[in-house]
């Protein structure tokens, strides 16, 4: 579920990518307006996946973790592939799916992250 969660996330910004690149250049550039939007799509996502992480929890599938900094975790390391693709590949991330280099690298990066919390 929380791959699925983090494979959405993929696909929403690249599906906005014009958009996630403006408001991540204007959050770098210090513009108080983007930064707030960015901790806003931020905040919402990390929330999600931490709620989803505590129903496995108490459901037994998870060890005790601290869920809001996996949660975190997962949005960091999301975000920083996409944005890490669109530095690194000009013109690749064009297109209307998600490339596959991409997508590969973000579900090899939730899946090693989420079997290290498996029980």
């Amino acid at each position: 579920m929380i791959h699925r969660i983090c494979q959405g996330a993929l696909h929403l910004m690249h599906g906005n990518r014009d958009l996630m690149k403006v408001l991540l250049m204007e959050a770098l550039g210090e513009d108080p307006i983007a930064i707030e939007e960015y901790r806003m799509l931020f905040e919402r996502w990390s929330r999600a996946q931490a709620r989803i992480l505590r129903t496995l929890i108490q459901r037994g599938e998870v060890r005790e973790i601290d869920v809001d900094e996996v949660s975190r975790d997962l949005v960091l390391i999301t975000v920083g592939a996409f944005g890490h693709f669109l530095m690194s590949s000009p013109g690749r991330a064009d297109g209307e799916s998600v490339p596959e280099e991409l997508a590969l690298r973000v579900e090899h990066i939730t899946k090693n992250l989420l079997t290290s919390i498996l029980t």
